[in-house]
C-alpha cells in the first residue's frame, strides 16, 4: 500500500526537516567562526578610523592656517571637510562599540549556550551597523552581512521562529545598544580630534570683512556732505585697507566726525555690503 501525501503535507514535512535538521558544523563552532570574523572587522575599523583621524588632522591644520591668514573662503572650506570627516568618524566608532558588545554577547553564548535569549538583539545589531557602514566600508559590510547570516541560520535551527527578527525595525534591546554606542561615539569624538576655530559664514558677492578700532574724538571738516557720499568714502578706505578701519583714522584721513564713520559703517552692514567682525 502507498501513502500518498498532500501538497500541504509535503509542506509542513519540509519544516519539520527545517527544523530538525543537524548541521554540519556545531553550533559552538559557529559561534567561535562569528566572534573571529568581528573581531577582524573591529580591527579594520580602528585602522580606518586611524587613518580619518590622520586626515582629519591634516585639514585642520590647513583650515587654523587660512583662519590666521584671514582666508575666509578657504577656512570655510577646510572647516566643512573636517565635518565631513568628522561625520564617518562617529560612525566608524558607534561602529566599533556595537561590534564590541556583540562580540562579548556572542562570547556569552559561547560559554553558557543560552542561544534564544541571548542571540535575538545580536542579529538585529550585526545587521543594522552592516547598512550604515556599507556606503563607506563596503568590504566591512559585506562581510558583516555574512555574519548575520550564519547567525540567523543558528538561531533558526535552535527553534526560534523567523518572526523573531524582521527586517523593518530592531528589538528595544538593539536600539538601546545602538543608541548608548551614538552617545558615547560623540564623546570620543570630542576627545579625539580637536575643536574647530569658529568661522563666519562667507559674505554676499562684493562684501567686505571689517574690523573695527575704537577712537577718540576728532574735529570734522566743515565741508556737508551727503549721507550717500559718506558712506562711499568709508566704504573706499575699507578696500584701499584691505578690510581693517581705525574709526580714529579714518575719520581723520576723510576729515568726518568718528560718529559719522560708525554711522557709516552701520548702513554699510545693513545693506549687506560688509560683515564686522
Amino acid at each position: 500500500m502507498r501513502i500518498r501525501w498532500s501538497n500541504e503535507d509535503r509542506g509542513i514535512w519540509r519544516r519539520i526537516e527545517r527544523k530538525l535538521k543537524i548541521s554540519d558544523k556545531p553550533l559552538k563552532e559557529r559561534i567561535v567562526k562569528a566572534i573571529y570574523s568581528l573581531q577582524v572587522q573591529r580591527d579594520k575599523l580602528e585602522h580606518t578610523l586611524n587613518k580619518l583621524q590622520r586626515r582629519d588632522r591634516q585639514v585642520f591644520e590647513r583650515c587654523i592656517g587660512a583662519h590666521l591668514s584671514n582666508d575666509l573662503a578657504h577656512a570655510v572650506l577646510y572647516a566643512n571637510e573636517c565635518a565631513e570627516i568628522r561625520k564617518m568618524a562617529k560612525l566608524v566608532i558607534s561602529a566599533q562599540l556595537s561590534l564590541e558588545r556583540v562580540i562579548l554577547r556572542l562570547e556569552t553564548v559561547k560559554e553558557f549556550g543560552d542561544i534564544m535569549n541571548q542571540l535575538t538583539p545580536v542579529l538585529g545589531i550585526v545587521r543594522e551597523v552592516g547598512k550604515r557602514l556599507s556606503g563607506i566600508m563596503p568590504e566591512v559590510s559585506s562581510e558583516l552581512d555574512r555574519v548575520h547570516r550564519l547567525l540567523n541560520q543558528t538561531v533558526l535551527e535552535t527553534g526560534i521562529p523567523e518572526s523573531v527578527e524582521t527586517p523593518q525595525a530592531l528589538s528595544n534591546e538593539a536600539k538601546r545598544i545602538m543608541e548608548e554606542a551614538s552617545v558615547i561615539a560623540e564623546q570620543k569624538i570630542r576627545e579625539r580630534f580637536p575643536e574647530l576655530p569658529k568661522i563666519a559664514e562667507p559674505l554676499a558677492e562684493g562684501a567686505l570683512n571689517v574690523t573695527v578700532a575704537p577712537s577718540p574724538v576728532v574735529v570734522a571738516r566743515p565741508v556737508s556732505l551727503t549721507v550717500r557720499e559718506i558712506d562711499e568714502e568709508v566704504f573706499n578706505y575699507i578696500v584701499k585697507n584691505q578690510g581693517r578701519i581705525s574709526v580714529r583714522k579714518c575719520a581723520l584721513e576723510l576729515k568726518l566726525s568718528p560718529e559719522d564713520v560708525k554711522k557709516a559703517l552701520d548702513r554699510l552692514r545693513e545693506k549687506g555690503r560688509i560683515r564686522i567682525v
